[in-house]
């Protein structure tokens, strides 16, 4: 889990939670 600049957003891409 890497929330850099807190660009990932479940709304956005929920892709990313599963890809962390």
């Amino acid at each position: 889990m890497s929330k850099e600049s807190g660009m990932w957003t479940l709304e956005q891409q929920p892709t990313l939670l599963v890809t962390q």
